[in-house]
């Protein structure tokens, strides 16, 4: 049962098996923007189980979702980082290739934007993107909580929270599905409008994949401070009424006893380790707390 998240999971089809080794939702990773990340070198084998298909299809950016329950621990401050890095999947080395996911602060120019950004990005013929972003302010300030203009007082951080559940989390979600396809921005359950940036047809080349970075964005020596928990990818676009389901009315649950576990490709609740309970593809944590979370959920 949704939300129960002890007993039972949901295996494919209908079958559910006791004894469930998810193991709850009373901590998180806590990040600190200096040396905390998580990653998973990634080889054919684990690229394959993340797209569902060959490794020669180079199709492993089409066709996807990924969930994570964020809680904003960072200080916006105009003289320092311009973004927080959520998530990585993709080259290391090279900013063209792979998707990526983070909350925009500023420009570099002096610009505020306080935005959510995915891009999805093929160095192949030219350096193609798939590229959108949903402002957290003004039109979906409604949803966000955030403020409606883009001052120091709108941005999104540990002194404007937002829109939490009870227990200090935001449930974000990423959505894309094939070809020129736009990513699609889930808050808390709720559709956030967003601004198209590269509707570009990629050429992936799926073997320069070589890891999934959280805290981390290898490309840029950077380290971004945030807590996550509960991280999940789907070989499949979830549609509003699925992502709704992983919102769970802001209640944290294993996320295999979901209708969408037959499309769920890598699970790390980030409880107490970095295990992933698809196909163990464990995250390597270097450095991170796990803290108490407080509140409900």
């Amino acid at each position: 049962m949704l939300g129960l998240g002890v007993g039972f999971y949901k295996l494919a089809g209908n079958d559910y098996l006791e004894g469930s080794n998810w193991p709850g939702a009373t901590k998180f990773l806590n990040l600190d923007g200096s040396d905390d990340f998580g990653s998973l070198s990634l080889t054919s084998t684990i690229r394959e189980q993340l797209s569902g298909s060959a490794d020669t299809t180079d199709d492993i950016q089409n066709n996807i979702t990924i969930s994570m329950w964020v809680k904003p621990t960072w200080t916006f401050d105009p003289s320092g980082v311009n973004f927080i890095g959520f998530f990585v999947l993709g080259d290391d080395t090279n900013v063209h290739e792979g998707i990526r996911l983070y909350h925009s602060l500023e420009l570099g120019n002096g610009t505020y934007t306080n935005r959510l950004t995915a891009e999805a990005r093929s160095a192949t013929g030219g350096n193609k993107k798939q590229t959108d972003y949903a402002k957290l302010n003004t039109p979906n300030h409604s949803i966000t909580g955030c403020g409606s203009g883009t001052t120091d007082n709108d941005m999104w951080d540990v002194d404007n929270l937002g829109s939490l559940t009870s227990s200090g989390f935001v449930n974000l979600v990423f959505t894309r599905g094939t070809g020129t396809a736009n990513w699609k921005f889930y808050w808390n359950g709720s559709a956030l409008a967003t601004s198209d940036t590269g509707a570009d047809a990629l050429s992936t080349d799926e073997s320069t994949y070589d890891v999934i970075e959280i805290g981390k964005f290898s490309h840029a020596s950077s380290f971004h401070q945030y807590g996550i928990r509960d991280l999940a990818i789907f070989n499949r676009e979830l549609d509003s009424t699925q992502v709704a389901e992983l919102y769970n009315s802001g209640n944290f649950f294993d996320v295999r006893t979901a209708s969408t576990v037959d499309d769920l490709v890598f699970y790390c609740p980030l409880e107490e380790d970095g295990t992933e309970l698809i196909s163990g593809n464990d995250l390597t944590l270097t450095g991170g707390t796990f803290t108490a979370i407080s509140g409900g959920g």
